[in-house]
């Protein structure tokens, strides 16, 4: 086994612009420059263990703190407001006519524990193996992209107004929405994998295999004084893996299908701003051919044909948890690439 520790130290800053009420009525609105800050040290340790339990049977255990630094447009110093005017009689906050977002500099990384146990049995001179694992990742300080926090707008009333909707004007707070560190949560789940050579049940099939894997995984993340849970985005609750190989004196061939159950996933939203939607879940068919030359005047030359998303699968995402109120419907096409590589 082994132990370690890593101990990365952090300073960030972001540049950006916040538009202000002028010095009298009679001025616009005014853009100055605002800038945030943030500086940390995070001790990241690791461990590591393998027993030999038994012949070609190990016994793996793992435990580690990692982190991941916040995306640096969710850092961006830069923040506004606008108005609807649907709204502008409500006295409710939370519906109310002034609105505002914008980025957190001293945002900080989340943070995760992660304990993996796995169970490995090798056989075939170690070209097969059956794999079991557990694992649980306890996370902290995780972004909520869109945390709401009360703010005065008052001091852009005279310049989104008339006097007389500043007459109507239900209240001058509203929600200003910027990313925080409030969420908590946790990963875990157990995977199942296996590489098995298929000579070993006949003999005829020497070079080929079957590769197999499915992995479940349950998640939780609450955000803040919110009580409802939601799943990490981007993690499905299943996801199936299989693969059918070929591979002999140089010739490689594997034909891949891969389902995932449908997740909370990120997309693009208007403005190129990032939301969150389900994704139904599919399964794509990758392929690849490839030959390397051991002699002659090509050798150390590898020629490989590679498809992607050979059943053209659809990619649909909706809302309310409800698969017919849909959003978006779209097929991006297969995908094929000719590669050729030499070593020397």
């Amino acid at each position: 086994g082994n132990i370690g520790i890593q101990i990365p130290v952090t300073d960030q800053m972001s540049v950006g612009g916040h538009s202000i009420a002028g010095p009298t009525l009679a001025s616009r609105l005014e853009e100055v420059t605002v800038s945030g800050s943030a500086k940390y040290t995070r001790y990241l340790p690791s461990l590591n263990l393998v027993f030999g339990i038994a012949h070609n049977t190990d016994l793996r255990f793992s435990a580690s703190r990692v982190m991941a630094r916040p995306r640096m447009d969710y850092m961006n110093a830069s923040f506004g407001a606008g108005g609807n005017i649907t709204l502008l009689p409500s006295k409710n906050p939370n519906l109310a006519y002034f609105s505002g977002g914008g980025g957190n500099p001293q945002l900080l990384p989340t943070m995760a524990d992660n304990y993996n146990l796995s169970l490995e049995r090798y056989f075939d001179h170690n070209q097969g193996y059956v794999q079991l694992e557990g694992y649980f990742l306890q996370l902290h300080d995780y972004i909520n992209p869109s945390a709401a926090t009360l703010y005065n707008f008052s001091g852009y009333e005279p310049y989104y107004l008339s006097a007389a909707q500043q007459a109507q004007l239900g209240t001058p707070y509203g929600i200003m929405v910027v990313p925080v560190n409030n969420g908590y949560g946790y990963v875990k789940g157990l995977q199942a994998a296996a590489n098995l050579p298929l000579h070993l049940l006949w003999r005829p099939l020497n070079g080929f295999g079957v590769n197999l894997s499915a992995d479940y995984t349950d998640s939780s993340i609450v955000y803040g004084s919110n009580p409802t849970p939601v799943t990490v985005p981007g993690l499905s609750k299943w996801v199936l893996s299989n693969t059918l190989y070929y591979q002999h004196d140089g010739f490689q061939a594997r034909v891949s299908d891969t389902f995932r159950s449908t997740f909370l996933g990120e997309i693009s939203g208007l403005g190129a701003t990032r939301i969150l939607q389900s994704i139904q879940g599919t399964h794509s068919i990758d392929a690849q051919v490839s030959y390397s030359f051991t002699r002659g005047r090509f050798k150390n030359l590898t020629l490989s044909l590679q498809g992607s998303n050979l059943n053209n699968a659809i990619f649909k995402t909706f809302e309310n948890n409800d698969p017919r109120q849909v959003l978006f419907w779209e097929r991006y096409g297969r995908y094929y690439s000719v590669e050729a590589s030499y070593k020397f």
